[in-house]
């Protein structure tokens, strides 16, 4: 059979059996193209709806896809033809994957077996078509990107750049059986916390809320559905769902959004969410007589939702805080001690009796009566520092033994011995009792950054660059001449259209990256030496800083081995005095001459500013 037969069927193996017949050949000679499809389909009873192959993708609707009186019908138009040897290059390596439920059809490529060439897809999408027709599946339906897939498969493949044996590409997909859903209240002001503080969500039990957060989902119960394979066949899922319903409620301080899935609740003012036996409401105040990690774990209250705590213990025999417990909040009231491994954090706190040596305080204005472990705060006032230690900008203390200090400005009322104090701006003192004390007055700059370290680094880099810069000027006199009538040559072999050695042009780009080594060192110079002037800058503005720091006794008595340091920048060099016992001096200060030097000065007159 030598003519090509074009003709329309819903069956074409069977047509492909009846033209064999008719021509008088074994079938197995003959093969056939799809030139075209029209697909039909119709729900109930109505008329069918006919559809051009473009707008098969109604079918990727679920619910169209999925309804029970969907009947779908294709009409195929193909030519039939006699098989040529190259006609079936690629079957064997071609093979289609059905799940036991049709509802995902998928190809397996052996990607070694294929033959590249401009045809490769048509030829693997004739295939695929093909092999879904003899398993009675209509083809194009529910296809989603399966031709975009393939097309970027064989582009990869073209390129080279797939080493696999074998590739897998989804071809169609019906829909799968849904299960059943129970009622879920999703509490997603916990896990977000949770996850935020990487804290297990059981050890959690406050958490504060901004304005307009989500705090609770409702996911609405959901009965099984029933899925539906390629094959047009029905799934049925016979799951039944538990029934279980979740009670709760919320206040008013919730806004509700409603769609067919889910509620979900939003917070309308700032605050913590209470529960009360699932009545959520959104509150500002708490009360507790004590906190322990077994019933309150970690309370995440925020430092700016407006949440004020208050922790009034009247039992001398327990802490108000117990070990291990976090509090974070906005206002902090606490009425007894603090045990080891607790964190504090808060924006305003106030704390009544002592804090452990292993406790962890962080607050913007903070007052302790007893203080013992680690305080950072803008503002810290406490009545005693036992061995304590303070961070803060300003700090203000009654009464001080053995605690280490580090602020811009120091107020102690009495400090006794053993105190370790770091300052930018001044230390005030009421009086002296003590002694072992070392007040050191050190720019703001050293918390930020080492410029000096900075700066010796940048000379160090500069000293060595006048020997680099002294080889590659050697280098580059002694090669200029010898370069020069290299360049000649090159210039006369083109001229000639000769071949140029490459040796010769090695040479003359050696000679190149050594110009280009050594403007890069002249530039990198320049660069040390604007970086120094810069760093310099900041160190005499480090300096003129401590040009203001002072130390102040009001009482004006020191006693034995009290340590005064001002630690100078530009040159690097401490200045220290030592007090002598019953030692008359009111303030402490540094002194510039008007050759730059800068000494310790002492005075028994104090200025009232300075006090302020």
């Amino acid at each position: 059979m030598d003519e090509k037969i074009i003709l329309l069927t819903q069956d074409p193996f069977n047509e492909l059996e009846k033209t064999a017949q008719s021509k008088g050949v074994n079938a197995s000679s003959l093969d056939f193209m799809i030139l075209g499809l029209s697909t039909s389909y119709s729900i109930d009873e109505n008329e069918p709806v006919k559809l051009s192959e473009k707008e098969l993708e109604l079918f990727n609707d679920d619910a169209l896809f999925l309804n029970p009186s969907l009947k779908i019908s294709q009409e195929y138009k193909i030519q039939i033809y006699k098989k040529m040897p190259n006609s079936i290059k690629n079957v064997k390596a071609c093979e289609l994957l059905i799940d036991e439920n049709c509802t995902q059809i998928a190809v397996s490529l052996k990607l070694k077996e294929l033959v590249v060439d401009e045809y490769l897809a048509m030829d693997l999408l004739q295939i695929i078509y093909k092999k879904m027709l003899k398993k009675s599946l209509n083809i194009g339906i529910r296809i989603f990107d399966f031709k975009q897939k393939l097309v970027e498969l064989i582009k990869e493949l073209r390129a080279g750049n797939l080493n696999e044996e074998e590739a897998q590409i989804i071809v169609a997909k019906g829909v799968l059986p849904a299960a059943p859903q129970n009622e879920k209240l999703i509490f997603n002001y916990k896990e977000n916390m949770a996850q935020k503080t990487n804290t297990p969500i059981n050890q959690i039990s406050i958490v504060g809320v901004g304005e307009n957060e989500l705090v609770l989902t409702f996911i609405k119960e959901k009965l099984a559905k029933n899925g539906r394979g390629l094959n047009l066949k029905e799934i049925i899922n016979e799951a039944k769902i538990e029934n279980k319903k979740i009670e709760f409620s919320c206040s008013d301080n919730f806004e509700a959004k409603e769609d067919d899935e889910k509620t979900e609740y939003f917070s309308k003012k700032k605050g913590f969410v209470a529960d009360e036996n699932h009545h959520f409401d959104i509150q500002n105040s708490l009360n507790f007589t004590s906190l322990n990690f077994k019933t309150n774990g970690y309370i995440y209250a925020g430092l700016d939702n407006e949440v004020s705590i208050v922790v009034a213990n009247t039992s001398s025999m327990e802490e108000a805080i117990n070990s291990g417990v976090l509090i974070e909040c906005q206002d902090l009231s606490i009425n007894g001690s603090v045990a080891q491994n607790t964190i504090i954090k808060a924006s305003n706190l106030k704390l009544m009796g002592s804090t452990h040596s292993k406790s962890k305080i962080y607050a913007k204005n903070a007052y302790i009566n007893t203080h013992r472990g680690y305080l950072e705060a803008e503002e810290a006032d406490i009545d005693a520092l036992e061995n304590g230690e303070i961070k803060a900008k300003l700090a203000k203390v009654k009464k001080s033994l053995g605690g280490n200090i580090k602020a811009d400005k120091i107020t102690i009322d009495t400090i006794s011995s053993n105190n370790i104090l770091y300052f930018t701006q001044s230390v005030i003192l009421g009086s002296c009792a003590g002694n072992n004390n070392k007040f050191i007055a050190q720019s703001a700059h050293e918390e930020s950054k080492d410029l000096k370290a900075q700066f010796d680094k940048l000379e160090e880099r500069q000293k060595a660059l006048p020997n680099i810069l002294n080889s590659l000027h050697q280098v580059i006199n002694s090669s200029k001449e010898g370069v020069g009538i290299l360049m000649q040559k090159i210039a006369q072999l083109q001229s000639q259209n000769q071949p140029i050695p490459p040796n010769y042009t090695q040479m003359v780009q050696k000679f190149k990256d050594y110009e280009s080594q050594l403007s890069a060192v002249d530039e990198e110079n320049k660069d040390i030496e604007n970086k120094k002037n810069d760093l310099i800058k900041e160190l005499e503005n480090a300096q003129n800083e401590l040009l203001k720091a002072k130390v102040i006794n009001k009482e004006g008595t020191w006693s034995d081995l009290n340590e005064i340091k001002f630690k100078l920048y530009y040159p690097q060099s401490e200045l220290v005095y030592a007090t002598q016992k019953d030692e008359k001096i009111k303030c402490f200060y540094l002194q510039k001459d008007e050759a730059d030097k800068i000494t310790i000065e002492k005075s028994n007159e104090i200025d009232e500013k300075d006090l302020q």
